[in-house]
């Protein structure tokens, strides 16, 4: 009886090395994407808390993670958020800095499709307006609009937000006919 237990035992713990070993690179990936998620959980729990130099820590860790993971959504997603964080500080210099050195750096990895894409043209959008770079500004609203009728991820919201503020833009560029539009 004893050794047939012990047979049984072998032939499980076999089974589990072997589906281990098998699932070890899903696995990892999982853990990667738990700690990167957990990173961006505790950047957000900062930024409620209104500690932005915390928020940005935690969520420019979540972006190296997924960043090294290849999940490119989520990196720009994170992303966003960092440049979000200096522009409701009304550091718009420092969220210029930081999305232009991402674009240039990472250009070619963002998709129109991404549910990021919208996020990540309005912050460099939002970001210029405010800079008063309103050329630059329209270029990335009109990016954001190009891509509202295939992303799927586009929301009433997110129409509303861009045509609201390329309406600001127009209207600080002194363009009343266009900002009417």
């Amino acid at each position: 009886m004893v050794g047939r237990i012990r047979i049984i035992v072998g032939i499980v713990l076999v089974f589990i090395f072997t589906e281990n070993v098998l699932a070890s690179n899903v696995h990892t990936q999982n853990i990667d994407s738990t700690r990167a998620y957990n990173f961006y959980q505790k950047g957000s729990e900062f930024a409620k808390k209104r500690e932005f130099d915390s928020a940005r820590t935690f969520l420019n860790l979540a972006a190296n993670s997924y960043k090294e993971e290849k999940l490119w959504d989520r990196f720009f997603d994170a992303v966003y958020q960092v440049s979000y964080l200096y522009s409701h500080q009304l550091k718009y210099d420092q969220s210029k800095f930081y999305l232009d050195s991402i674009q240039s750096n990472f250009n070619e990895e963002i998709r129109d499709d991404f549910k990021s894409a919208n996020k990540y043209y309005s912050s460099h959008a939002w970001v210029n307006l405010n800079l008063s770079n309103f050329l630059q500004g329209e270029k990335w609203f009109f990016r954001s609009i190009s891509i509202m009728d295939t992303n799927p991820h586009i929301t009433v919201n997110n129409r509303l937000w861009t045509y609201y503020y390329l309406s600001v833009l127009y209207f600080r560029m002194g363009q009343n006919d266009q900002a009417l539009k």
